[in-house]
């Protein structure tokens, strides 16, 4: 018996493996957002780092709007089409990009008041510099969030559509996101200036 079980237990553990590679395969992680947005003819770099926070950007309002309208009880489709280009309107009123020292943008939780006439969307910015700046943000969100939901739209109504009703939109962001897009990656550093290239 003991010669025999080891074989059995080898392939078992070798088709194991192989339906593990296979499922890593269609679930891997990846890069979504490149690090530079083109909204309305400009292009704006993005911090590194987005593609994790618009993802639970994505999540915390999916959850918001379908236990808010019950877009469960009519199906899986319904949650399909909330997780492309609809959410974003979620994620423009909640989230924005903001300029930093560097010149890149970083995405910001920042919610809007929610007013007939549109005057809260600068909040207490009278500058018109500073409301021009305010306007760019919200374009790169919307920007940023159309690509993602397009690029997630499936991923995302599956893990919605899985959890929603189970468990709160923190959890479900925490523990989708980080592996549903690739981190970023580091680049080398450029050689020092006093190296010599090699011939």
């Amino acid at each position: 018996w003991g010669c025999k079980k080891k074989p059995i237990m080898k392939l078992s553990v070798s088709i194991c493996l192989l339906s593990l590679l296979l499922v890593c395969a269609f679930v891997s992680a990846r890069k979504v957002l490149k690090s530079k947005i083109r909204a309305r003819g400009n292009v704006y770099e993005i911090e590194p780092g987005t593609d994790i926070l618009m993802c639970k950007a994505v999540v915390m309002e999916m959850h918001t709007e379908v236990i808010k309208h019950r877009i469960k009880d009519g199906g899986e489709d319904g949650i399909w089409e909330t997780a492309g280009m609809a959410i974003c309107l979620g994620v423009v009123q909640n989230y924005t990009f903001k300029e930093q020292t560097s010149g890149k943008w970083k995405m910001i939780h920042n919610p809007k008041p929610q007013d007939d006439n549109g005057e809260g969307m600068f909040g207490d910015v009278s500058n018109p510099d500073e409301q021009a700046k305010v306007v760019q943000g919200l374009l790169i969100t919307k920007e940023a969030c159309l690509i993602f939901a397009e690029e997630m739209q499936q991923e995302i109504s599956e893990v919605i559509y899985g959890r929603v009703d189970v468990d709160p939109a923190e959890k479900i962001a925490d523990d989708f996101c980080p592996g549903a897009v690739a981190p970023e990656k580091k680049r080398a550093r450029p050689a020092s200036s006093s190296s010599t290239a090699p011939p």
